[in-house]
């Protein structure tokens, strides 16, 4: 290992920066916000906040699209970003590097990364291009020079690799458009099918607002069952006895308590359901409050 070591994981959602003896020294979001298309408003976990709520001349982006390098510039830019609030030049002096790409890219998009680093003023000492396989095994501790195959599935924000590595070497490794990102919008789906109820609407309506407060609510139905079970109490006669079991029934239902900024009151009488007509999710008031979770806090005092 070389005197000063610094490793570099360019993800899809995230940047990772890794200096030896200090450990992860930079863990932002891959996010860059340009104003009027050449100005840098804001870079990482800054821009990321402003994604997909900027107005019209503030662009903002992730540099990198399934493990690619999608906007070489924004990436370039982003990166001298980081390296200046680093205090790069004077704390990455002489450092060598270690970028982690895919395997399952080209030779031109590996070429990009290694690029990246060249055009910085940093004078790094040598440039290493390490495929993310090998670095996740060997961060891992597993040991890859037997003849035994070793699977390594790296799941991003947006793709995920799976490799098969021995002697020391990758035999197969695969990059598919699938992550974590994907698996975020099954969850929604799956709570909407089951459940009625569709967690994007709750926050469309608390931005709607203009609110950070919302709440969904849920509602239990428990109804005590008589049953008859085989007798294997001896105290008891008979080949059977009749007990009485809870039956359960769920509903998360779309009960929302909502701060109205705007107004400033305090607004816990809406409820969000679905138009059978048109099947659109809007809020509407509660005409019934006994029809209220008995878990809500309010509802709860009013009892008491």
């Amino acid at each position: 290992m070389p005197g000063k070591a610094i490793g570099i994981d360019f993800g899809t959602s995230s940047i990772k920066i890794y200096k030896n003896g200090e450990g992860v020294i930079l863990h932002q979001k891959s996010v860059i916000a340009i104003y009027k298309k050449n100005h840098v408003f804001a870079v990482g976990d800054e821009a990321f906040e402003m994604y997909e709520k900027a107005p019209e001349n503030l662009d903002v982006s992730y540099p990198i699209k399934n493990g690619v390098i999608a906007d070489i510039g924004n990436m370039q830019s982003m990166i001298d970003y980081f390296f200046n609030e680093l205090n790069g030049k004077k704390r990455f002096k002489g450092a060598e590097y270690f970028i982690a790409v895919p395997t399952d890219i080209t030779e031109v998009e590996k070429r990009a990364y290694f690029d990246l680093i060249a055009n910085t003023n940093l004078k790094a000492k040598k440039i290493h291009v390490v495929e993310k396989p090998i670095a996740d095994a060997l961060g891992m501790n597993l040991d890859i020079t037997k003849s035994t195959g070793t699977l390594v599935v790296d799941i991003g924000a947006n793709t995920a690799e799976i490799s098969v590595l021995s002697l020391g070497g990758i035999v197969l490794s695969r990059l598919i458009p699938v992550g974590g990102n994907r698996f975020d919008e099954a969850i929604i789906q799956k709570i909407k099918k089951d459940m009625n109820f569709v967690l994007q609407r709750l926050i469309g309506n608390m931005q709607e607002k203009g609110t950070n407060e919302g709440s969904m609510t849920l509602k239990i139905d428990v109804t005590m069952v008589k049953e008859y079970i085989p007798n294997y109490d001896p105290d008891v006669k008979g080949e059977s006895r009749e007990v009485s079991k809870p039956q359960f029934k769920h509903k998360v239902t779309s009960a929302v308590k909502i701060n109205d900024e705007k107004s400033g009151s305090f607004n816990n009488e809406m409820e969000l359901v679905m138009d059978e007509d048109t099947g659109v999710f809007k809020l509407v008031p509660i005409a019934n409050t006994a029809q209220r979770s008995i878990f809500d806090s309010d509802f709860q005092q009013q009892d008491n």
